[in-house]
């Protein structure tokens, strides 16, 4: 049976396009395929280096102290490139000071040789110069990008035997050398150096990728070690200086409480002259030797408060004021205070007035550290007041007992009220016309403070001020215990 020939070339033209079609799909699919095994690869690989580069932060969020886990961190990233072919890990710092690339630490692959040679490569110290422009390793601090270099000699420079290097390079067959700029944010921090036994252009992207991601976290670290050890040495400084400070104020106060009291004795003695001559037991005295006399007792007087507050201070800032706690009658020790104030009140035709509170219970405090500040707030009223008066309340709030001193003075702006209580502070523009040390109401506050009570003021421009302070009924267990400790430390 003869077939015709033009059926037998369409026949076989189907065929082979069927043979075609089958090879497209089959080659399709492979491709398919092949770029879905790269894609799982790649997620792999990638997955791989999250990791690792998770490790590497864990270490570095242990310790801020770079010094003490350089070595960890190269032996980490070694671990996690050891499989793709790398043989070792530099890691080289800037010391700014010194003007010098360092290495701080380098790790190399287990499997590698222990020989002489090996040995001296990877424990040499050594360092290079910023000076030294041609050197593989600066050129990638100034390039501030990553280099690569087939030769180890190269990548090491001057600082290393040119000899033992190419030794080095051979027998761990190194084949390429590079190196990545750690970079933070204000400035250059070092390098991060790799060998590995692939020629460059065997080095795949995820490699590189890696070696980056590892370079990152090694950034964070250096400039956090960076900042903590600035932050330390400042600490450092400044420890010394408070610790030099703390000496100078030791030695202030053993001063001051020598002076004061080599000061006093004498002011005293004078004082009683002046008063035995004043009060006519050596006879009498005409009305200007009185004057005369008169003024020099005052401001013999005035320097002997001023010498009382000086000690006053040298306790209080030592630790060392003494408290006589016991049952006290408030209305007593305001009336007594009050009463010793209308001589000097009258003079200046003033009034000071208190009147008396029978429903105040007793306090427990110590009285005549009490008086001595009711003392303060009156007379610094009296300072300050040029006509009206002083009025003096006290009367309980629950738990506690409020002292207040009001007086018809200027008035304290609000902007200057917070100097009033400060150690040798004086309101602007006051102090001048009135004198004064700026130490009572210092100690006035530290007084009331150390007995549990606070002190505030009041006050108005033009319509005058109210200073206050309060005392517990009762002292609280803990200030009582801090009382009694000064006490004892001081018997």
């Amino acid at each position: 049976m003869n077939i015709p020939i033009e059926i037998i070339s369409i026949a076989a033209f189907f065929i082979l396009c069927s043979i075609f079609i089958s090879a497209v799909v089959s080659f399709y699919f492979h491709k398919k395929k092949k770029k879905a095994e790269l894609k799982l690869i790649d997620s792999e690989q990638r997955s791989k280096m999250l990791s690792a580069v998770w490790d590497i932060e864990q270490i570095i969020v242990n310790s801020l102290e770079f010094s003490t886990i350089g070595q960890q961190i190269v032996q980490a990233i070694l671990v996690e490139l050891e499989r793709y072919g790398y043989v070792f890990v530099f890691l080289f710092t800037i010391d700014e000071t010194k003007g010098i690339l360092e290495k701080l630490s380098a790790a190399r692959a287990k499997n590698i040789s222990n020989s002489e040679q090996i040995n001296t490569f990877f424990s040499k110290q050594f360092t290079i110069l910023f000076t030294e422009k041609d050197n593989f390793l600066i050129k990638t601090i100034d390039g501030k990008q990553m280099m690569m270099t087939e030769k180890l000699s190269e990548a090491f420079g001057s600082g290393f035997d040119a000899n033992l290097l190419a030794a080095v390079q051979t027998e761990l067959n190194i084949k390429t050398v590079s190196a990545f700029p750690l970079k933070g944010k204000k400035k250059d921090l070092g390098v991060l150096m790799f060998g590995v036994s692939k020629r460059p252009q065997d080095i795949p992207a995820h490699e590189i990728k890696t070696m980056h991601g590892f370079v990152n976290a090694v950034d964070i670290a250096l400039e956090n070690s960076s900042l903590y050890t600035e932050v330390k040495k400042t600490t450092e400084k400044l420890q010394v200086a408070n610790e030099r400070l703390k000496e100078l104020d030791k030695l202030k106060d053993e001063f001051v409480s020598l002076a004061s009291h080599e000061l006093r004795t004498p002011m005293t003695a004078i004082r009683g002259s002046l008063s035995t001559i004043l009060d006519g037991f050596i006879g009498e005295i005409n009305s200007q030797v009185r004057e005369f006399l008169t003024a020099a007792y005052n401001e013999n007087d005035r320097l002997i408060r001023l010498v009382n507050n000086l000690l006053n201070i040298s306790r209080i800032e030592a630790g060392r004021l003494v408290f006589d706690i016991k049952q006290i009658d408030i209305n007593k020790i305001i009336t007594e205070v009050v009463n010793n104030f209308q001589s000097a009140a009258k003079e200046k035709n003033l009034q000071v007035v208190y009147q008396k509170n029978e429903q105040l219970p007793l306090v427990y405090t110590d009285g005549d550290k009490i008086k001595e500040v009711i003392i303060n707030f009156i007379g610094n009223a009296l300072k300050f007041t040029q006509k009206g008066g002083i009025a003096i309340s006290a009367k309980r709030q629950d738990s506690i007992v409020v002292i207040s001193v009001a007086d018809t003075g200027p008035g304290i702006a609000e902007k200057d009220q917070a100097l009033l209580f400060k150690k040798f502070s004086q309101v602007e523009g006051y102090s001048s016309k009135t004198g004064g040390t700026g130490l009572g109401l210092y100690i006035s506050k530290k007084i009331i403070e150390s007995l549990g009570g606070k002190v505030w003021i009041e006050s108005e421009v033009g319509k005058g001020s109210t200073f206050f302070f309060s005392l517990p009924v009762k002292l609280t267990t803990r200030t009582a215990e801090s009382l009694s400790k000064t006490k004892s430390e001081n018997s």
